[in-house]
């Protein structure tokens, strides 16, 4: 970057005429200090650090307290139009949801409640103009097993916060489009169970048993939900829990068969459009491979036919054009890679195992990755890497 400096034009005759003309000395302005343009890399963050709620500009090297003295609880919910990050955390001996406008960087309390060991699940709304939430305290029966201790269901909106009405529920899941909400009731014999409730009064449309659902997984635009069907089945005279993939309506209604036991389908992912659902699973000849479901048509692709390396974790970019999942070449080689314009790229170099590849955070657009321990952006279109020092958990990363 140039050095721009002030330069100083001396008219010598002007001057000594000025001076003589004077009385007394005039007071002398010292010049003023170059502006120093931002040198760092354009990102901000947001973080939970030791001090609390920080937010963390990169280019200037500016670290702003938001929340001092908080500690993350979670989770957090996006919006839809990204502008705005639900956020759950601890303040004292208080559970607290907040609301952080991710432009503006200024905070916005939703609710507070007493107890530290509090569990939240925000959900926003299709439009992104209402925050549902659920809110329990965590507690253990006779038998040691987790309930739903006292809470409820609330709506946030510009006007304030309402009660949803619900007597039992204690937690969202999902926000359907016709103005629905899907919750989680208190007691224990049916915690395993799923209303479709009105937002205004609670008043149940419909009910899910998902006592035998696991790994459920509503789609982002609110029709679909996938899930692992677990049965127990006899085989050679032992108990074998059999596991198959099927795709309901949001309501559980009209289960399609997606993948058999035999796949040991995992690591569901749908597309942002809620059109297609990603997932891996094990093929006749031993190799796991990412399978895409298509909703529309009702069938399954295969990612990558013919490879014979294992491919899983999958996971879609923002537009859903370009994703990122990780492979095991051999035994002890293991890596990240990003599929996008035609062709794939390795973010991550090869790792002894699964479990030693950084983590894949989250997409910053279609052509960059957040990576952690420690944050990396890694974009595939330059091949270029940004390390940023973050000195807690990352909560959210943005461009500037």
């Amino acid at each position: 970057m140039p050095d721009r400096r002030l330069s100083l034009v001396a008219f010598a005759p002007l001057a000594a005429a000025l001076i003589a003309g004077c009385s007394g000395s005039a007071p002398v302005t010292p010049p003023s200090a170059p502006v120093v343009a931002p040198q760092g890399p354009a990102y901000t963050a947001y973080a939970f650090d030791a001090g609390g709620l920080v937010r963390q500009d990169f280019r200037t090297g500016t670290r702003t307290p938001l929340l001092p003295g908080v500690t993350y609880l979670g989770p957090r919910a996006l919006s839809p139009d990204g502008s705005r990050l639900a956020v759950a955390y601890t303040a004292g001996d208080s559970a607290r949801l907040a609301i952080l406008d991710l432009a503006r960087g200024t905070v916005r309390a939703v609710h507070a409640v007493a107890g530290r060991r509090i569990v939240y699940s925000p959900v926003w709304s299709p439009d992104g103009q209402a925050l549902a939430f659920g809110f329990y305290a965590a507690r253990r029966s006779p038998e040691g097993g987790e309930e739903m201790g006292p809470g409820g269901i609330r709506i946030a909106t510009a006007a304030g916060i309402r009660d949803v009405g619900c007597q039992a529920a204690r937690g969202v899941e999902a926000w359907l489009p016709d103005g629905t909400l899907v919750v989680r009731d208190q007691r224990q014999w049916d915690r395993r169970t799923y209303y479709v409730v009105t937002a205004e009064g609670c008043t149940d449309r419909a009910r899910i048993d998902a006592r035998k659902m696991h790994h459920v997984a509503f789609s982002p635009d609110g029709r679909w939900m996938a899930y692992i069907l677990r049965e127990l089945k006899i085989r050679d005279r032992k108990p074998t829990a059999d596991s198959t993939l099927y795709v309901a309506d949001a309501q559980g209604h009209d289960p399609r068969l997606v993948a058999d036991a035999n796949a040991h389908a995992r690591h569901l992912a749908w597309s942002p459009d809620g059109t297609r659902l990603a997932f891996d699973r094990q093929t006749d000849a031993g190799v796991r491979q990412v399978y895409v479901y298509d909703v529309t048509s009702g069938k399954p692709a295969i990612l990558n036919p013919g490879t014979r390396a294992d491919e899983f974790h999958f996971s879609w970019s923002p537009s859903g054009a370009h994703f990122a999942f990780d492979r095991r070449l051999d035994a002890g080689r293991y890596q990240t890679v990003v599929r996008l314009f035609g062709g794939t790229y390795v973010v991550a170099a090869e790792a002894a195992d699964a479990e030693a590849l950084p983590p894949l955070l989250d997409w910053l657009d279609d052509e960059r990755l957040v990576l952690g321990n420690p944050v990396r952006v890694f974009n595939a279109a330059t091949q270029q890497t940004d390390t940023l020092t973050v000195g807690g958990r990352l909560l959210h990363l943005q461009a500037r």
